[in-house]
């Protein structure tokens, strides 16, 4: 007897896998904003009606650099060539730091108190 696959909308899915991984959930995140960014400098190049070939020549790199940041691949973005090329296109990249909505727990370090002898040494 064939085992009777039963099929739903993907986005019912990846919402209740997202929901019960955070590991997924930051996982989803970080390819969302380098979609994000990489979107935005195809933009602002287009907008500025430059081909990758033209911005490439005004930063001194390949086309297929400017390609590679343009990917969304997060392995890719040199932020350093990121900047260069929101600079050289009239914008600017904000980088930020925000704390996740579930924080990991991690290990508080605390300063060590001077032991007696190094206090009494400088005292």
């Amino acid at each position: 007897m064939k085992k009777k696959i039963t099929t739903g909308p993907a986005d019912a899915w990846l919402d209740r896998l997202v929901h019960h991984s955070p590991e997924f959930q930051a996982k989803v995140d970080e390819e969302l904003a380098a979609i994000n960014v990489a979107q935005d400098l195809v933009a602002l190049r287009e907008a500025r009606g430059l081909s990758q070939r033209q911005l490439a020549e005004q930063l001194g790199v390949t086309q297929s650099a400017i390609a590679q940041l343009e990917s969304a691949e997060p392995r890719n973005l040199e932020l350093l060539t990121l900047v260069r090329a929101a600079t050289a296109l009239g914008g600017r990249v904000d980088v930020s730091i925000r704390a996740r909505s579930t924080p990991r727990r991690r290990a508080v370090r605390r300063p060590r108190k001077p032991s007696r002898t190094r206090a009494a040494q400088h005292a």
